[in-house]
């Protein structure tokens, strides 16, 4: 039903969003759309006023109406906004009622721009969610300081959160995984980054308590990722790497692992691989033996097919092992579908992913699929 839907409304639709497959569609880095230079949230002038009006959707703009597009409400004020909802419907008895609809995302963006170098910057969203922090640019290699609070450069920043990289869960507990899910996916810190030639390079120390007001020890985190951009022949690659760390009083967590893309014509892969590693001795369940080490695996790939400019043909592949020293169960997730934009402003995805778990200690859920529909309004 969702592919009937979605294949109808393609004739007059397209998609544009803050996703991975872009960054290596264009060969650049997140900063050439967004305000946050790792990437989401509130969208440049150059990406709101020209570059998707006029290149990433099928019914484009003439430039006398481009024109009448003013997020910037003032020099130094831009605003903006995500909306999505999405609707789930999957063969299971599990599936609550309320998640029939939605309210996937709701964000509000303001910028206040002091001079050519320093900006402040609030992203305030459903579920507390929120980013606040201030911009400087004051490095070599058109380098930045990011200090306040913000989601840690790590990996790929998928906009989809249920990627198997970014959900935080590997199974029905949530025990050695990222926790890039909102609320839990901001951190307060300080983070920096440089971009000498294609390759782009960023770090951040932060204190570890991830959607939580303040600190609840006297640990710190951090997290580094490295992309090198490049190409041979008529592809374009990355090829990086990322590592997440976070010291807490009863426990260490480690993260890391790599990621790339690779992009000739009208094809984009992107992927990401991650091990997370666990040690907190009070949470070891049987029959893993109390304070033995718990490492995940963790892993999300997307192939991107531009049917038309604007319209994109969507498979994912994800793969998560709690625990890859013991026999804990796994799931996997596959799905396809159609990302779609109407307008410049509103956009419409379906998909229908297939989830495959292995029964075990971690994992408990059966087998099933989802169909989604989520509606994408922003500006």
């Amino acid at each position: 039903m969702a592919f009937c839907l979605v294949s109808g409304l393609a004739l007059v639709a397209s998609q544009a969003r803050a996703v991975p497959r872009y960054s290596a569609r264009y060969g650049q880095d997140c900063r050439l759309c967004h305000h946050n230079p790792t990437g989401g949230g509130l969208r440049s002038l150059y990406a709101s006023q020209y570059l998707v009006p006029a290149e990433m959707v099928m019914l484009r703009l003439a430039e006398e109406k481009r024109a009448k597009i003013q997020p910037q409400v003032s020099e130094s004020i831009t605003l903006g906004t995500d909306i999505r909802m999405v609707h789930h419907r999957a063969d299971r008895d599990r599936e609550p009622p309320e998640l029939n609809f939605f309210e996937m995302q709701g964000d509000v963006y303001f910028r206040f721009q002091a001079d050519e170098r320093f900006s402040a910057y609030l992203d305030r969203g459903l579920s507390e969610t929120r980013e606040l922090f201030g911009l400087a640019y004051i490095l070599p290699w058109t380098g930045y300081v990011k200090f306040g609070r913000f989601i840690p450069d790590f990996g790929w920043k998928f906009d989809d959160h249920r990627q198997f990289t970014r959900e935080g869960k590997t199974g029905d507990d949530l025990l050695g995984d990222l926790f890039f899910d909102p609320p839990a996916n901001t951190d307060v810190g300080i983070e920096a980054g440089i971009a000498p030639g294609g390759l782009a390079l960023t770090a951040s120390v932060f204190n570890g308590t991830r959607g939580v007001a303040f600190d609840l020890d006297d640990q710190l985190g951090g997290a580094a990722r490295a992309l090198y951009r490049f190409h041979l022949g008529p592809v374009g690659v990355g090829a990086g790497g990322s590592y997440w760390w976070n010291e807490e009083n009863t426990s260490r967590r480690t993260a890391g692992g790599p990621f790339g893309y690779l992009h000739l014509g009208r094809f984009t892969w992107v992927g990401e691989v991650d091990w997370s590693k666990l040690d907190p001795a009070e949470l070891r369940p049987a029959p893993i033996p109390p304070g033995a080490p718990r490492t995940a695996l963790l892993t999300s790939h997307e192939l991107g097919v531009q049917i038309v400019p604007g319209l994109d043909f969507r498979a994912v592949y994800n793969y998560a092992d709690p625990d890859i020293d013991h026999d804990t169960g796994y799931r996997v997730k596959t799905g396809g579908g159609l990302d779609a934009l109407v307008s410049p402003f509103f956009g419409i995805s379906a998909m229908v992913h297939a989830y495959r778990n292995e029964p075990g200690a971690d994992v408990t859920e059966l087998t099933y699929t989802q169909s989604e529909i989520v509606l994408h309004l922003f500006y």
